[in-house]
């Protein structure tokens, strides 16, 4: 098999991060960088503009299909935000013109086929996973689903009821309602901070989802990732038999709304528990920012690099105070989110808010050291190799770069430019990109039992639960 040797260097690195978790020292820690050169895939487009990455692979008789596309909650009015996650799920649960749902999934059973449709805030996921053999009955039914969904107005009343019990039940869960409300501040009033509720939802007709299939479910705004027991040959004729004829889009490119002007503060977020849920944040950087490499680098040394990282190694390691903490630049099409994120007592609440701010404000004034560099380069480089860890893998990472517009060689050009990162560059990004007096703090937990009051980080709002 090709991708055998991925796999054993893969159980080689395990072994090292197990060895991390053992360090004493996370700064005199030495983490040796890998050679590795990403595997080629092949790429086919038809007339239509649907672009195809293809990796063959026999080692069994499966197929793998992933069809990606540029759409999303981004493209869906603040008031009917669910609309796009409601379309990703009826055109598989709908049916099609052809095919009722109860017949269209006993089609799919009867072929043990998987076909799963997801729609999330900037891209819309079809999976087909099937047997070689049958292979053609599989694409029949994916391309009856893409190029003709029934929409089947039962199917939208259960899938309805199914989201509004979802949203019933988010506030059962501390640390997704401490992500909501981020992303709310850090965006107001646009799909990046929106989330759906029952009465965005009770706004959401068939109607509109049948408009949303037609507007942005295309073959020239898709790209697709396939692997598996076949050639390059047969990929092309099965991929022309039944996708040649879906219709191209108008090319009209969709207008999004500017990024707001977000509001730092504190911000509390009453729940009867013993532990406090904790956020702190500020906007980050988008996929397009010249910076994005040197920022991954910046952020593995101070949150992202788990126990080597500057959080963990001060307020788990050395203090106690949570079993997990860390931090994220979470990067969207037209901006971003940094935030640190922690678990903790509630007791040690703003005594760990403070050492988190400390220890940003210590990053930016102090800088790094040439050893936290390499290690974070070097785990950096390595982890490249879990992204090709499968055949499938190997073709959807390829097609990720088209799809997120990075050129071709993206996955060489990354690693050159993780590799160049500097001390110096390190301490630039802190100074550009890390904002300790603008922050937006959200606790959400138990205040009557907080080490302090919350007042004492600055004037507090509280956000009641939905």
């Amino acid at each position: 098999m090709k991708y055998t040797k991925y796999i054993a260097v893969i159980a080689v690195l395990l072994m090292g991060f197990a060895a991390i978790s053992c360090a004493q020292d996370y700064k005199s820690l030495k983490i040796d960088e890998l050679e590795f050169t990403p595997p080629d895939v092949e790429r086919f487009e038809l007339d239509n503009g649907l672009v195809v990455y293809f990796y063959e692979d026999h080692s069994l008789p499966l197929v793998a299909l992933d069809a990606t596309f540029h759409l999303g909650e981004i493209d869906v009015p603040v008031a009917q935000t669910g609309l796009a996650d409601l379309c990703g799920t009826l055109i598989r649960t709908g049916g099609t013109d052809t095919t009722p749902p109860d017949d269209f999934n006993q089609q799919l059973d009867f072929v043990g086929a998987s076909l799963i449709s997801t729609a999330g805030t900037e891209s819309g996921t079809v999976q087909l996973r099937v047997l070689r053999k049958d292979f053609d009955p599989g694409m029949r039914l994916l391309s009856e689903m893409l190029t003709q969904p029934r929409f089947d107005q039962e199917k939208f009343e259960i899938a309805v009821e199914n989201k509004i019990e979802g949203i019933k039940r988010e506030n059962d869960n501390s640390n997704l309602i401490t992500r909501r409300e981020f992303y709310k501040l850090l965006f107001p009033g646009h799909p990046y901070g929106a989330s759906a509720t029952t009465e965005t939802v009770a706004n959401i007709t068939r109607d509109d989802l049948v408009s949303f299939h037609a507007e942005h479910y295309h073959p020239d705004n898709c790209i697709i990732a396939l692997s598996g027991d076949l050639t390059l040959d047969d990929a092309k004729t099965f991929v022309e038999k039944y996708l040649e004829n879906w219709k191209r889009s108008n090319g009209r490119k969709p207008d999004y709304p500017p990024i707001p002007d977000y509001k730092p503060g504190v911000y509390y977020v009453h729940k009867d528990q013993n532990q406090t849920f904790l956020r702190i944040g500020h906007p980050g950087i988008s996929i397009k920012n010249p910076d994005r490499h040197k920022v991954m680098v910046m952020n593995f040394i101070l949150g992202g690099g788990g126990f080597v990282s500057r959080l963990s190694n001060k307020i788990r390691v050395q203090e106690g105070l949570a079993y997990t903490v860390g931090s994220n630049f979470y990067q969207m099409n037209e901006s971003g989110s940094f935030y640190c994120y922690c678990q903790t007592k509630s007791e040690t609440t703003v005594r760990t808010i403070e050492m988190m701010i400390d220890e940003i404000r210590k990053f930016i004034a102090d800088g790094i050291t040439e050893n936290e560099l390499e290690v974070a380069k070097n785990s950096i480089v390595n982890s490249e190799i879990f992204e090709y860890a499968t055949p499938h893998q190997i073709a959807t990472q390829q097609a990720s770069f088209e799809f997120n517009g990075y050129p071709a060689d993206y996955g060489t050009e990354r690693i050159k430019a993780i590799k160049a990162v500097t001390v110096d560059d390190v301490k630039q990004m802190a100074e550009k990109y890390l904002h300790p007096d603008s922050l937006i703090i959200i606790a959400v937990g138990n205040r009557e039992l907080f080490d302090k009051p919350l007042s004492e980080l600055g004037e507090v709002t509280e956000i009641p639960l939905r």
